[in-house]
């Protein structure tokens, strides 16, 4: 239907286990070459494990293009629910048998002289049983027995059993662990990363193209590639539904390309069939992402701690609360030109408006403990003030320490009468103008 439209010679993504096709992840190569290692080296029980739609028919395919050769004898079973007495027929190539006239034991000792002569001949004889999984428990049992058939340096007959975890379960039963110990090659398939998915997608249509070289855009956007690989979870089987379907939308929309909209489209409608609804790469990606975004956001808190401290601490390291209450400050403070109004003041308080975040050097402590033991303040001049503009690195300390002098230092409270447009004077900022009361010394 769109083969001639997109310049394909053939289906890029048909549901057949195409070897021609396999795409060799690192999980599929290393599957991949551990059942040519082990047959080749007469290890004897392989075990090839994968979900559902990961690739494990395409891999066997595969392997049987290495390995089909004159050396080679090979029996796949498509059948896993014969029983063993059924097995040891189709290993002997025996079409009809009476099976009074057979016993289990005859059927495995014929089997062991045909398995001779095949080794005698330099040939190595395999047995392929794909969906083990639907194997029963007695069957897998009673397989063991064909372990056993084996020269003193080799095993007669290779065996791969292949199926979904739940054969690993199964295998793992106390009943048959005499079979487990005798697997020597385990592999296992995994899903696909992201990027492997885009790559999988591409080759597979780099094989089926015609005319690729003369194609002015790709087949698939970046932008669907990375989209259709989110939400296929690794899974070839699904890649190959959900990139079919949308090359047949492509083609009735007369779409140049595969765009995003037509990859949102096939999601929408193979969402409640294949289960699509939480593409675990996705949420994988998220997981990164926020960590990432966390650890950013460390490394610029610990920066601007370090330089609010170069800016005028002085060697004094500000608590978290007041640094984040200065650096975040969105309000602007109002600066007055004029003096502010007349105001009555008592003096009858001699507290100091400390910075509550600077922990207090022993000479400023003792400064401030004599102040509050000395005798009561003068009277505060009603209505006059002076008016000092905060510099970088001024604190209210020092700025009384230059106005006062020995004079005991007005309260706090009678500071903020005097500067209502400071909302907080235990945060000041250069430029901000400040309004001390003038003291009356006179005695």
């Amino acid at each position: 239907m769109y083969l001639e439209y997109y310049g394909l010679a053939m289906e890029p993504f048909s549901m057949t286990p195409d070897p021609e096709f396999l795409y060799l992840s690192p999980y599929h190569k290393e599957a991949l070459a551990s059942l040519v290692y082990g047959v080749t080296q007469r290890k004897g029980f392989m075990l090839l494990i994968g979900e559902v739609g990961t690739g494990k028919t395409t891999v066997l395919r595969s392997f049987l293009s290495h390995m089909e050769n004159e050396n080679t004898k090979i029996y796949y079973i498509f059948n896993p629910r014969l029983n063993f007495f059924e097995l040891l027929i189709n290993l002997l190539d025996k079409e009809e048998v009476n099976k009074n006239e057979y016993s289990i034991d005859s059927l495995i000792e014929e089997l062991q002289k045909k398995l001779i002569s095949e080794y005698n001949a330099g040939h190595i004889a395999v047995l392929i049983i794909d969906d083990a999984q639907q194997m029963t428990q007695d069957t897998l049992e009673q397989l063991r027995l064909l372990s056993n058939l084996e020269t003193t340096k080799d095993k007669l007959l290779q065996i791969i059993l292949a199926g979904q975890p739940e054969l690993d379960v199964i295998l793992n039963s106390y009943d048959i662990r005499q079979l487990r110990q005798r697997i020597a090659i385990y592999a296992k398939l995994k899903a696909l990363e992201i990027h492997d998915s885009q790559e999988y997608i591409q080759r597979r249509l780099q094989i089926a193209s015609s005319d690729r070289l003369f194609r002015h855009e790709p087949i698939f956007t970046s932008k669907a590639l990375e989209y259709l690989a989110r939400y296929s979870n690794g899974y070839p089987r699904i890649l190959n539904i959900l990139c079919d379907n949308a090359l047949i939308i492509g083609f009735g929309d007369q779409a140049p390309s595969i765009s995003l909209k037509i990859a949102k489209e096939v999601i929408v409608h193979n969402k409640q069939h294949l289960d699509l609804s939480h593409p675990s790469q996705t949420i994988s990606l998220f997981k990164k992402q926020y960590g990432i975004f966390i650890m950013i956001c460390v490394f610029i808190l610990g920066l601007l701690s370090v330089v609010f401290f170069l800016q005028g601490y002085k060697g004094q390291v500000p608590t978290l609360p007041l640094f984040l209450s200065t650096f975040f400050s969105q309000e602007k403070h109002q600066h007055f030109e004029n003096p502010p109004p007349d105001v009555s003041l008592s003096s009858s308080n001699t507290s100091f408006p400390a910075v509550q975040a600077i922990e207090l050097s022993p000479v400023a402590r003792d400064f401030f403990l004599s102040k509050m033991i000395s005798p009561p303040s003068p009277v505060i001049l009603q209505g006059i003030s002076m008016a000092q503009v905060i510099k970088k690195g001024d604190t209210l300390f020092e700025i009384m320490v230059t106005l006062y002098g020995k004079h005991p230092f007005p309260s706090l409270e009678q500071l903020k009468l005097y500067n209502p447009h400071l909302r907080d004077l235990n945060a000041i900022h250069p430029g901000d103008k400040v309004y001390f009361p003038v003291l009356n010394t006179t005695p």
